[in-house]
């Protein structure tokens, strides 16, 4: 095997920073580029070499390059998927596909940001690319990512995640990559990019700047065999049976129990020998191998059986299933409504016992006891007398009316079992633009779990979901008649076959203390708070040198909507000898009845001096319809 480490020429002489494996020998092989903004030089070294050198390995050659403006690739990174992301992402599939060690064939592969890029980049058909990887992406970036659900803004995740981006984007280069320079660089770097979540929520609508890089309003331009990965407790498994049904002949799927991550690293297990199903799939389209990868069962899912709520799942018992990307979500149940119309009003619990919008497989991701939360919602239940396996996307069919404009609807689908324990199976989203009567339908994100006979399927309805979702300006009044209620759920097809698939290996544990989460009533008022701290403690990389993350968010809401607060700080730091570098980003997010607030402050130190510091401030008209 051969490990580099070098440059990726850009077409305007710009450069990305790239590692490469690749086989020893003189034959030209397939290759396969991972590109995204995550530093290769430390963040996702160890995980880089480990699966480089099992694609070397195999004869097939891995090359990991960093997006402009991040890591040690030239030039400044100010926001997701832009236009020039994706044309260097086009270039370096050339510039590879031209080596001497490269047959001409490349592969994209990537999660989260780089299985987005992955999609996006497909979409313009490098003539040299020839299959594609894609893990925990979506499709529609304002249905579906870390920005707004149903319409709403996200209160959990967006702000999070801004704050960790701005960190990311203003990240140094390492001085031993790029020499001395590095300093000027970095300089650079904190002093051009601007906070992103202003750009964010200045698009409160599905609007151009959203379509760009939403592959799925022209499915045809991807072209290459498509594998999805993701998990049912991922943020974006719903864009896998999307792109399914968009493009069936070409396109196959795994989805397991896990959350945001790799099917071999992310909790909760089982896991599977990912690497191995990898290397299979890009021998066959790369290196000619005729292993019969096109012949795989187009879809392959875990089925969840029925569980205990709890916020520490490391293992979820259930079956694998195969079947046809046209036989999913085709097989459907209905069941009617029944109760007469209740009327809820917004509370400040309603939501506290939620998933993180987007777990990562971290223990204190995922959701409690939904009881608590149902008793502060309008519920329709049903007794079932025989299993109901669910495969896709439940759809609450509602008659509801709302005393505001801007109003919400939150909807969850619940395994209540005898003795009254609720399991959060599945839930989704919906903003309103006018007050009154209306009748709505409200999908919910895609999940398999099996409801056992003598349970009951519950659906619940609240005009709030905090801190999930951003709330309303006004304090919110919904009336449900749940005798025009309907819950249509898509089952498995009876058609599947029942264990088949890829095997499970030994589930893996964290090698870090995983985050706390808590949820505080705060005493004497009516004010709630859910806190947040992540910290994965110093990291050595083996060549003398560390880094180091850590961070802390606190969501804050009341009986007045127009409390709620959201704050994440997330800081950085390396060292290596005497070079000492550290970085914060802090944020704190409110609102009033007409515009969103957000701060942002900076600042980084070169050892124990101060050497940038900044803040900025910005208030977005709220668009309420």
């Amino acid at each position: 095997m051969i490990e580099e480490t070098g440059w990726i020429p850009m077409p305007d002489g710009r450069r990305l920073h790239a590692r490469t494996w690749r086989p020893g020998g003189s034959e030209p092989v397939g290759a396969v580029l991972s590109y995204d903004p995550y530093p290769n030089q430390w963040l996702t070294r160890a995980v880089d070499a480990s699966h480089g050198g099992a694609l070397a390995d195999a004869g097939i050659a891995y090359v990991r390059a960093a997006v402009a403006g991040s890591g040690d690739s030239d030039g400044i990174l100010r926001d997701e998927y832009l236009a020039s992301e994706l044309d260097d992402g086009a270039a370096a599939i050339a510039w590879i596909a031209s080596q001497q060690w490269c047959n001409g064939r490349v592969g994209l592969r990537g999660l989260s940001w780089g299985g987005f890029n992955s999609l996006q980049i497909a979409a313009l058909r490098p003539p040299a690319l020839t299959a594609v990887v894609s893990a925990c992406s979506t499709d529609d970036r304002y249905l579906d990512d870390v920005h707004y659900m149903g319409g709403i803004v996200l209160g959990y995740d967006m702000q999070l995640w801004a704050t960790w981006a701005h960190a990311f984007f203003v990240a140094p280069p390492d001085p031993e990559v790029v020499g001395a320079t590095w300093r000027e660089r970095w300089l650079e770097r904190l002093d051009a990019v601007e906070p992103v979540i202003a750009t964010w929520l200045s698009h409160q609508r599905r609007d151009d700047y959203w379509l760009h890089g939403s592959v799925g309003s022209h499915p045809d331009s991807l072209t290459v065999p498509l594998l999805m990965v993701g998990g049912w407790e991922d943020g974006y498994r719903d864009a896998i049976l999307r792109l399914l049904a968009a493009r069936p002949d070409r396109t196959w799927a795994v989805i397991g129990p896990w959350g945001h991550g790799w099917p071999h690293r992310v909790l909760p297990g089982p896991h599977l020998d990912w690497v191995a199903r990898e290397v299979r799939w890009w021998r066959h389209w790369l290196n000619d191998d005729g292993n019969g990868v096109e012949a795989n069962p187009p879809v392959e899912v875990f089925v969840q059986d029925s569980r205990r709520p709890a916020e520490h799942l490391l293992h979820r018992a259930g079956r694998w299933v195969t079947c046809g990307a046209s036989e999913v979500e085709h097989a459907m149940r209905s069941l009617d409504g029944r109760g007469g119309p209740v009327t809820i009003t917004r509370h400040p619990m309603q939501g506290m016992h939620a998933p993180v919008w987007c777990p990562d497989g971290d223990i204190a991701d995922f959701a409690l006891d939904q009881r608590f939360e149902d008793a502060l919602a309008a519920t329709i239940d049903w007794q079932v007398a025989e299993d109901v396996p669910i495969l896709g996307r439940a759809v609450a069919r509602l008659r509801v009316s709302t005393d505001v404009d801007d109003a919400q609807i939150a909807v969850r689908l619940c395994d209540v079992a005898p003795d009254g324990a609720s399991t959060l199976v599945a839930m989704g989203a919906l903003r309103l633009d006018s007050a009154g009567q209306q009748g709505v339908a409200v999908s919910m994100r895609a999940t398999a779990y099996v409801i056992p006979a003598g349970h009951t399927v519950r659906l619940a309805v609240t005009p709030g979901y905090w801190p999930m979702l951003w709330p309303s300006a006004d304090v919110t009044t919904l009336e449900v008649d749940r005798d025009h209620c309907m819950l249509d759920l898509p089952l498995v097809p009876s058609s599947a076959t029942v264990g088949a698939g890829v095997e499970p290996t030994p589930d893996r544990r964290r090698d870090r203390e995983p985050p706390g989460r808590w949820v505080e009533q705060v005493f004497g008022s009516d004010e709630v708070r859910m806190h947040r701290d992540t910290d994965s403690g110093v990291v050595e990389l083996g060549d003398g040198s560390w880094w180091q993350v850590g961070g802390r968010t606190v969501w804050s809401t009341g009986d007045d909507p127009l409390e709620s607060t959201t704050t994440t700080t997330a800081m950085m730091h390396r060292g290596r000898g005497d070079w000492d570098v550290r970085w914060e980003a802090t944020s704190t997010m409110t609102s009033d009845a007409d515009c969103f607030h957000v701060v942002l402050d900076v600042r980084a130190w070169e050892g124990d001096d101060t050497v940038f510091e900044r803040s900025y401030a910005h208030d977005i008209v709220r668009d309420d319809g």
